[in-house]
C-alpha cells in the first residue's frame, strides 16, 4: 500500500497556529485560496463572451444588457481582488517570518533567569535601569496646544467686558505710545476721563491704575463692566491725537473679483474712497470700513502675469450686515459675486521669526530662531549650515517644510476648527 499522505492541520480561530514553517494564511485545509479564486475571473469572462454572442431584441435584449453590465462589474472586481491576493502572498510570507521569529524568541526567553525582587536588588546593591520617558508625540502636542488655546479664548471672553481697547492709525501717536513712560500715558488718559462728561449713572470718575501696550494702541483694565461702558464714551482724542475706542470689524471674502475693477485701488487713496462709496451704494445698508486683499501679494500666472481675478476682503463694523452679504452675495458693477466669512484664525499662519503657528513675525514676542538648522544664535538668512534641522520637531527638514509632522498636526487641527466654526458672525 502506498504511504498515506500526511494531512495538514486545520486552521481554527481561537487556537494556536501550526508551526511557522508550514503555516500559510492563504492555505486553508489544503486548498490554496489564491489559486482557487484566480480561476473564477476566467470562467466569468467565458460566460460573458458567450452571452454577448446571443442575438436578442425587445425585452430580452434589455435583460441581456443588464446582465452583461453586472457581469462586467463583477469581473472588474474579481480582477482587482486577484491582484490584491497576489500582493497578499508577500504578506503571508512576512507573517510566516514573524511567527518564526516569535517562536525563536519564546525559545530563547526560556533560558533567561527570573527577575530579581526589589529586596534582592537592594541586598546585592545592584544598580537598576531607569525607565526611559516616552517622548510626547506631535499629535499629543497639537492636542495640548488646542486645549491651551481653548482655555485662553475662554479667559479672553470672560475678561472682555472689563476691558477697553484704544487704537490709532496716526503715525506720531503710535510713536508716542511706544516711547512715553506708562505713567505719563496713564496721566493723559486719566485727564481725558476727568474732563469728559459721562452719560452713565456712575457716581464718580473711574481711576486708572495703569495701561497695557498693544499693537497700534493701548488697553485699559476696569473694575466693572459699568466702568468699561463709561470709558467707551470718553473723548480719547484729547489725550492723544487719533486715539479712539477700537471697534471690531467683520470681514467678508468676495471671491473672483475682476482685476479691472480693482485697478490702482490699493495704490491710490482717492480711488479707494470712490470704490468704497460705489460698493456701499450697490449693496444697500452696508458701511465699509476698509477693503484689503485676501492675499498680501497678488497671485500671478506661470509667465509672471497677474491673474484676471482675485479675492478681496470687505471689512464692516456691523456683524448683521456682514451676515446678510454672506447669505445673499455681493454686487460690484451689477455683477453678483460669491462670498464667505473671513476667518484667518482657521487657516495656517506661521511666524518666520520663531516659527510657531498662530501669529506673524511682525507681532512676534519670542526669541528668533533659524528655520534652516534650528539654532538660536543667528537668523535664517544668515545660516551657513548644509544640513537642515527643524527647530520644532527636530526632523531633518526646514521649519516650514510640508513634511514636518507638527505642520501636519496643525493643519488637522485647523481643518477641524473650520468644520466647527459657523459660516456667520451672529449665529
Amino acid at each position: 500500500m502506498p504511504p498515506k499522505k500526511k494531512e495538514k492541520p486545520t486552521c481554527d480561530v481561537g487556537t494556536d497556529p501550526p508551526d511557522p514553517d508550514v503555516f500559510d494564511p492563504l492555505d486553508l485545509d489544503g486548498r490554496r485560496l489564491w489559486m482557487e479564486f484566480k480561476g473564477i475571473p476566467t470562467q466569468t469572462q467565458e460566460a460573458l463572451d458567450e452571452l454577448k454572442q446571443q442575438n436578442t431584441t425587445g425585452a430580452p435584449k434589455a435583460i441581456k444588457d443588464s446582465v452583461i453590465k453586472k457581469l462586467e462589474m463583477a469581473l472588474n472586481l474579481m480582477e482587482w481582488f486577484t491582484a490584491s491576493l497576489d500582493k497578499t502572498r508577500t504578506l503571508s510570507n512576512r507573517l510566516q517570518s514573524i511567527h518564526r521569529d516569535l517562536h525563536e524568541i519564546k525559545t530563547a526567553t526560556k533560558e533567561i533567569p527570573p527577575a530579581k525582587t526589589w529586596a534582592q536588588i537592594a541586598a546585592t546593591n545592584t544598580a537598576t535601569n531607569t525607565a526611559t520617558v516616552k517622548p510626547v508625540t506631535s499629535e499629543a502636542e497639537a492636542t495640548a496646544r488646542a486645549n491651551r488655546r481653548a482655555a485662553q479664548e475662554k479667559i479672553r471672553k470672560e475678561r472682555e467686558p472689563y476691558e477697553v481697547t484704544l487704537t490709532t492709525t496716526h503715525g506720531a501717536t503710535k510713536e508716542q505710545l511706544v516711547n512715553l513712560h506708562p505713567v505719563e500715558i496713564t496721566k493723559r488718559c486719566q485727564h481725558a476721563i476727568d474732563h469728559t462728561e459721562s452719560e452713565t449713572e456712575l457716581t464718580e470718575k473711574p481711576k486708572l491704575n495703569g495701561i497695557n501696550r498693544i499693537t497700534n494702541g493701548i488697553r485699559i483694565q476696569c473694575k466693572s463692566p459699568e466702568q468699561a461702558k463709561a470709558l467707551r464714551t470718553v473723548d480719547w482724542n484729547t489725550a492723544f491725537e487719533g486715539l479712539k475706542v477700537h471697534k471690531p470689524q467683520y470681514g467678508i471674502v468676495v471671491h473672483g473679483v475682476s482685476t479691472a475693477d480693482l485697478e490702482h485701488m490699493f495704490e491710490n487713496e482717492d480711488i479707494m474712497t470712490a470704490t468704497i462709496k460705489e460698493w456701499e451704494s450697490a449693496n444697500s445698508g452696508l458701511t465699509i470700513a476698509k477693503i484689503t486683499r485676501l492675499r498680501r501679494k497678488p497671485r500671478v500666472t506661470a509667465n509672471g502675469e497677474p491673474l484676471k481675478t482675485q479675492s478681496v476682503v470687505v471689512h464692516t463694523e456691523d456683524p448683521h450686515t456682514a451676515d446678510k452679504c454672506i447669505r445673499f452675495g455681493f454686487f460690484i458693477n451689477s455683477l453678483h459675486y460669491k462670498t464667505a466669512r473671513y476667518a484667518p484664525q482657521c487657516f495656517l499662519i506661521q511666524c518666520y521669526k520663531c516659527f510657531q503657528y498662530g501669529h506673524r513675525a511682525t507681532h512676534c514676542k519670542h526669541k528668533e530662531k533659524c528655520g534652516g538648522c534650528g539654532a538660536g544664535n543667528h537668523r535664517t538668512k544668515d545660516c551657513k549650515s548644509t544640513e537642515h534641522t527643524c527647530c520644532r520637531c527636530k526632523g531633518k527638514h526646514q521649519a516650514w517644510s510640508l513634511e514636518c509632522p507638527d505642520r501636519a498636526a496643525e493643519q488637522a487641527r485647523l481643518g477641524q476648527l473650520r468644520k466647527d466654526t459657523s459660516p456667520f458672525f451672529t449665529s
